[in-house]
């Protein structure tokens, strides 16, 4: 197939020795927020694209396949996910998964990145598909505080949780530390199922 006349195009490193080579339709936003940079670009055969730092994190013509893969087994697998906890996952498809389930009550989505949360419901809104009308909510918190603020938006400890880590993001990788490992349960019931996909 013959790349389009006239196009642009955005290489995305995935090690040191290998790309992904898209052709650029255009670039709707392109800006650095206190976390990371912040793209979204429309691709020739993916559509509408949020780029993190250089690395594409949803499409609008795939991320489906990631997002359904990373909710519905532990959802399926609980035997009743009433309340359920996203970290990370800005862009509002994690969350929009776990709203198609109908034993959810309430959902509540962190990420560390405020713009990001605020740019994909502007630009991306067929990714989270309206969730937050329907028991689930957005919010940006701060990396150094995210686990420890969770609990003054919850009502009662977690019953599921699904985490999905900014990639490339240094701050984040404290999720696994020794302070927030002693939080994360103290958040979640005794019968919650973490989900990962790191």
């Amino acid at each position: 197939m013959a790349a389009p006349k006239n196009s642009k195009w955005f290489l995305e490193v995935l090690g040191p020795g290998e790309g992904h080579l898209h052709a650029i339709r255009s670039v709707l936003l392109s800006k650095d927020s206190p976390f990371q940079h912040i793209e979204v670009m429309d691709l020739e055969d993916y559509g509408r694209a949020l780029v993190l730092d250089g690395k594409v994190q949803s499409t609008q013509h795939d991320e489906f396949i990631y997002h359904e893969a990373l909710v519905h087994p532990v959802m399926l697998l609980h035997p009743h996910p009433v309340r359920v906890m996203i970290i990370g996952g800005g862009e509002g498809a994690t969350l929009r998964e776990v709203l198609r389930h109908r034993t959810v009550q309430r959902a509540l989505m962190v990420d560390i990145d405020r713009e990001v949360v605020d740019v994909s419901r502007a630009l991306l809104p067929e990714l989270h598909g309206g969730a937050e009308q329907h028991h689930g909510n957005a919010h940006g918190i701060e990396p150094r505080n995210r686990l420890s603020q969770i609990g003054d938006h919850a009502v009662e400890p977690w019953r599921a949780g699904v985490f999905q880590p900014v990639r490339g993001e240094d701050d984040w990788s404290g999720l696994r530390s020794r302070k927030n490992a002693s939080i994360c349960p103290a958040k979640l019931r005794h019968d919650a199922l973490p989900c990962s996909d790191v």
